[in-house]
């Protein structure tokens, strides 16, 4: 294998199978569930959300599965049996939603199979697909997996009679195919509905396997794995202090206290997530791993924050007031003495929430369901969630208060006169306003609202065709950029030496707003390193230096001014940024300088 030079850790995200030489902890339930489908043809793997059930379908069982018998075995295309049914096919053609689910990842290209498509059973189909044959002529074993088999219970509700026929056209095509086996997957609390329909299978697939979540020495594998033949590697100890780390939960004590102490289990997609964050967020260049690099960006509490913010940002989009999706976490799935609470869900809400949000939540691995007394409740997915959604909270009651109002008023602007100067002056005023406000602990908060800006430009200018509408788009977050950049002013040569042009960007709203002459040789160079917007920005930092310090550097400053215009009509094969002209121009004819 060669060098990895990308993260190899996926994140939230399962393994796929192409990753399966880095995929790591699970050896020993690859080994026993390979033998157990060899031996059955239908078996079921059950976990609960979170545990990496798919992660290992796809890069334990399927790479390991071909490799146990001489003769081989074939791997089906991984199907799912929820899928929603394509515009161009109309639902009443369909003769089973699940079956044409299942089907449309056994045979991609549904425009073309649509003739026979929507009426097919699934035997119809595994029919279509080529059965090899080992040296001898006789036919391989064929193995078919269906992963979040939970969707057969949770999708279509409309077309609940197509659940039985689906499991028995399952039933009738492991009858007719000795050679096949098949693999459901299902979400822990979706068990007792599959076991209803158990009978329908063969041996009534008696034939199960439960998925733990990962114990400290699989985590500790899955953990150093990854980084084998890759760029990285941990110190001596570090690896082990990372899982300790993920291995602390708090408990009640019986006297009512709280304390921390070390759990049994790891949440698999905690771990990828923390593992994940720390190798973004190393420098650049750094390729060994030291305990000081895993406190300063490692710390699992600040990883499982920003997942959990992400989370919360993600389902506001959907509709939800940030401050109540933030307020439910503390208030029903936070008990009052800092352990995991208990929330019921009902009809259409879950502790107030709708239930829409409160899906995408557990999609997103924040929460899962316990299934009591027959009744569907929701908790954290880990202990470990506590303290970061504890601490993420509070940060927000601190800054959001005054910080919203004074982003909102930022946003408050004609879109076609974002640059005047009555605008200016306005956003002006938000950024004295915010420097007063902002205290120690919120300029943390601030300045992580910078970068959350400066991602935000990286991504309009990467996933926007260049347009009046993507220079508008990019300078309302220049805007907002300007509100917070004098409570940032710390974090100066951060942002300028920073390989991010959205930081950079941040950097040049901080000299617009609190202009620093000492800034004038950093700026000159932005004119021959950097694309045309943060040219013209560049430009109006100058302007305000010019304003600021012209009568006493006016010489200095009408040099910079001067060669930073040179460069821009120097640049060859590509008109001059006018707007950039325009405003170097004009301060040489000021007589500012």
């Amino acid at each position: 294998m060669s060098d990895i030079q990308h993260n190899p850790y996926p994140g939230p995200r399962p393994y796929q199978a192409d990753e399966w030489e880095i995929f790591a902890g699970r050896d020993h339930e690859t080994s026993e569930l390979s033998s157990l489908i060899m031996s059955h043809q239908a078996v079921l793997l059950y976990a609960q959300s979170g545990a990496g059930k798919s992660s290992l379908l796809n890069a334990g069982i399927i790479p390991t599965i071909p490799t146990l018998k001489r003769k081989g075995v074939s791997a089906l295309p991984v199907s799912r049996v929820g899928m929603p049914i394509p515009r161009e096919v109309r639902p009443q053609q369909v003769a089973n939603v699940y079956t044409f689910s299942a089907i449309g990842d056994l045979f991609p290209d549904v425009a073309e199979n649509g003739a026979w498509f929507s009426r097919a059973t699934l035997g119809d189909a595994l029919n279509r697909l080529p059965h090899e044959a080992d040296d001898a002529g006789e036919p391989v074993i064929r193995f078919l997996a269906f992963d979040q088999f939970e969707e057969l219970f949770s999708t279509h509700p409309d077309q609940w009679p197509d659940r039985r026929v689906f499991v028995e056209q399952v039933s009738a095509a492991l009858e007719r195919d000795r050679m096949l086996r098949v693999l459901f997957i299902v979400r822990e609390d979706y068990l007792a509905a599959f076991v209803e329909m158990a009978d329908l299978l063969p041996e009534r697939a008696r034939t199960k396997y439960h998925l733990d979540r990962l114990r400290e020495p699989e985590a500790l594998a899955a953990v150093t794995r990854p980084l084998q033949n890759s760029l990285w590697t941990f110190d001596e100890g570090v690896a082990e202090t990372l899982v300790q780390d993920l291995l602390a939960i708090t408990v009640e004590t019986t006297a009512g206290e709280t304390t921390t102490v070390k759990g049994e289990f790891i949440e698999p997609v905690q771990l990828q997530v923390v593992c994940s964050a720390l190798l973004q967020r190393l420098p650049v260049g750094k390729t060994r791993i030291t305990i000081d690099d895993l406190r300063a960006f490692g710390r699992p509490d600040e990883a499982l924050q920003l997942f959990y913010e992400t989370a919360i940002e993600a389902v506001v989009t959907m509709g939800s007031e940030e401050d109540f999706v933030r307020s439910w976490f503390e208030t029903h799935l936070i008990t009052p003495t800092g352990t995991r609470g208990l929330v019921f869900k009902g009809t259409e809400r879950t502790g107030g929430l709708a239930n829409n949000i409160v899906a995408a939540l557990e999609a997103r691995h924040l929460i899962r369901p316990e299934i009591r007394s027959g009744s569907r409740w929701y908790e954290l997915t880990h202990d470990r969630f506590i303290r970061p959604i504890q601490a993420s909270n509070q940060q927000w009651k601190d800054r959001v208060g005054w910080l919203k109002t004074v982003l909102r008023k930022s946003s408050d602007l004609r879109q076609s006169d974002l640059e005047a100067p009555e605008q200016f002056r306005k956003q002006e005023r938000l950024a004295v306003i915010t420097e007063e406000l902002a205290s120690d602990e919120s300029r943390v908060a601030i300045r992580r609202e910078m970068d959350d800006l400066a991602r935000r430009y990286e991504q309009k200018r990467a996933s926007m065709p260049p347009s009046r509408e993507r220079t508008i788009a990019m300078n309302e977050i220049m805007a907002h950029m300007r509100t917070l950049a004098r409570a940032c002013v710390s974090f100066w040569d951060d942002y300028a030496n920073s390989e991010s042009p959205g930081r950079r960007l941040a950097a040049i709203a901080i000299i617009q707003m609190s202009p620093n002459v000492d800034k004038l040789s950093w700026l000159q160079k932005r004119f021959s390193v950097e694309k045309p917007f943060l040219f013209y920005h560049s430009a109006l930092a100058l302007q305000k230096i010019a304003e600021e310090f012209g009568s006493v550097k006016g010489a200095e400053i009408r040099e910079t001014v001067s060669k930073a215009l040179n460069q821009v009509l120097s640049v060859k094969d590509v008109a001059p940024d006018r707007n950039t002209v325009r405003v170097l121009k004009d301060i040489l004819a000021s007589g500012l300088v």
